[in-house]
Parts: structure tokens; sequence; C-alpha cells
């Protein structure tokens, strides 16, 4: 148990250095919530008007397992993190974690969620286009309703966007294998993007959101040491990495649709991903929430009751099918 409870004393908290998005922003951004007590606790990217696309690490348990679908709501269209009577929710109703997700080291940090009905496509409820290209360079855009701060027991209550660079894969690579003794050891599925000065940044609460550059999903917040820290830009899951797998995965789904195209209408050839094959353990720090407080563990879980609760809900759930 101890080898996946990793956490980190230096987390800091929301989207850093960032400002609130306006309605029809950032349409494609949603909120994963519990669905017994309506709690955010990671974001998502809406790729078809029936699929979100998350982190792994937002669907398992802390101990490894699978989070069953029928705890996962979730919510679009929205700005405001609270919810009312006109919120748009949908459950759940298929998880498809990426095959060779590891829980120790976060390689391979991706998920799709399936929900049970397809949302209305509107301005402010869309789908994001997959990056098919790897992003190398430039400016792009994270989103997410994480916390303030290390340890705080409250979400922004906004939608916040920040503005951040990607950074040089091996620059990244080699600055987090010796800043951190050879202890963190990035994969070839993942980015780095952030701020030389550290001024902006995604952060607990983020796990799962966007990345997007020029408005396209290049990758998905999975992990970082501390926040806004020079010395460890933010980790992504490298959405061009995994395009072959999601597309596996939502084009078997014959009534689903999309703003626009799943893709760009350009090919990736082998020599344009990177190709960095790494050996070790990757000692990192997801971004989501656990028991409302913005921590590092793995999966969504670390005490006995909330264990001893979804224990009991495939029983609950079973009895009320049944009546």
């Amino acid at each position: 148990l101890a080898a996946v409870l990793l956490y980190s004393e230096n987390l800091e908290g929301r989207i850093v250095g960032g400002k609130p998005a306006g309605n029809g922003d950032v349409p494609y951004t949603v909120s994963l919530r519990r669905s017994w007590n309506n709690e955010h606790f990671c974001g998502g990217s809406l790729i078809t008007n029936k699929h979100v696309l998350t982190a792994a690490h937002c669907v398992y348990y802390s101990w490894g397992g699978p989070l069953p679908a029928f705890t996962i709501y979730v919510v679009a269209g929205q700005i405001k993190l609270e919810t009312n009577g006109s919120s748009i929710y949908r459950e759940a109703s298929n998880i498809i974690a990426h095959p060779q997700y590891n829980t120790k080291n976060l390689i391979n940090d991706v998920a799709i969620i399936e929900i049970n009905s397809a949302f209305s496509l509107t301005k402010s409820i869309a789908t994001v286009t997959l990056k098919m290209e790897p992003v190398i360079s430039g400016s792009c855009q994270v989103s997410g309703w994480g916390y303030q701060k290390f340890g705080a027991d409250q979400l922004s209550p906004i939608l916040m966007i920040a503005d951040v660079k990607i950074m040089d894969f091996s620059t990244c690579y080699i600055n987090y294998y010796e800043r951190s003794n050879g202890s963190i050891v990035l994969d070839r599925g993942m980015i780095c993007a952030g701020h030389q000065q550290g001024k902006t940044d995604a952060c607990g609460g983020d796990s799962g959101g966007p990345l997007t550059c020029n408005g396209l999903l290049a990758g998905v917040v999975s992990a970082g040491v501390g926040c806004a820290n020079p010395d460890f830009p933010g980790i992504y899951a490298n959405v061009p990495y995994y395009y072959d797998w999601i597309l596996s995965k939502i084009n078997a789904c014959s009534d689903c649709s999309t703003s626009k195209s799943v893709s760009e209408a350009t090919s990736i050839t082998e020599s344009s991903k990177f190709v960095i094959v790494t050996e070790g353990t990757v000692i990192s720090f997801p971004f989501n929430v656990t028991n409302g407080k913005a921590t590092g563990y793995v999966g969504c879980f670390n005490n006995f009751s909330f264990l001893l609760l979804l224990l009991l809900l495939p029983l609950m759930h079973a009895i009320l099918n049944y009546f």
C-alpha cells in the first residue's frame, strides 16, 4: 500500500497564475463528481458527445483497483463549480483506462469515460479536437477548478485558465532526473509544460483536465513536484502519443458526434514521436482531490470509511435494480 500512496508536502493548489474563464471559453472542460456526494475530484475533456478523456489516476482507488462507473458523474456546460437545478449531469456508464497504466509511476496516465446519455452540443458544451502531431514548443492553455493552496478545503469556485509554455522534453527529462537524484524518470508518453519562472501551472484538483495548444487537445493534466515550480514544470499525458489508442476506443460508438472533426487533417509519423525509453520509477504526484484536501495521493481514497462505503455501493446498486 505504501508503494502507491505517494504524496508531496509541497503541492500548492489550483490553476496557478491563471484567470477566470468566460462562458464558452473552454466549453470542453468538464467536472468529474462523486455520485454519492456531488464533490468535484478531477477534470476532463469532452472529446465526443458521449466520451470524456481524463487521467487514469482519477478513475483508480488508492490501493490500485479501478473505480466502478456508477460512482462517477460528469457535469458539463458551466463555469461555476457550484451546481444547481439547471446543471447538466450525465452518469458514467463505462470506464476504459489505458491497459498499461501504472499506478506507481503514472506512466500511461489516460482514461476514457463513456457516459450513459449524450450531451447536446451548444456554445457552453462542445467537444475538443484531438491533436495528432507532437507538440514540442509554443504557448498552450490549461483549465480547471483546483484548490487555492495545498491543504485547503475549498476548490476554486470559478473555472480558471492559465497560459503555459511547452518545455523541451529532453531538458525537462534531464532536470527531473538530475534534481531528483535519479528518482524521477519521465516517459515518452509525457510532455512538460509550465513557466520558466514558475508563474503558471496546473495543480491539485486539476488532474484529468485539458491542455490545449492552438485549440487542439495536446495533453491531460497528470502530475508534478510542487506547483508552479520552475525546476519541475507540470507533467501531462501526451495526447498525440495516445492518439491511436483513444481513437480505437471512441470509434466503436455509432451515435457519437463532435463539434468538429475529432482529429487534425494531418498524419503522424513514427519518427516524430518521442523515443526516450526509460527504466525505473517515476516518483510523481498526481493533481487530483482526496477526501476534501489538495493532496498528492494516487487514486481517490485513503481511509477505512470511504473504502467500506465503496465496498457496499455495488450491493446497494444491485438491490435498487432488483426492486
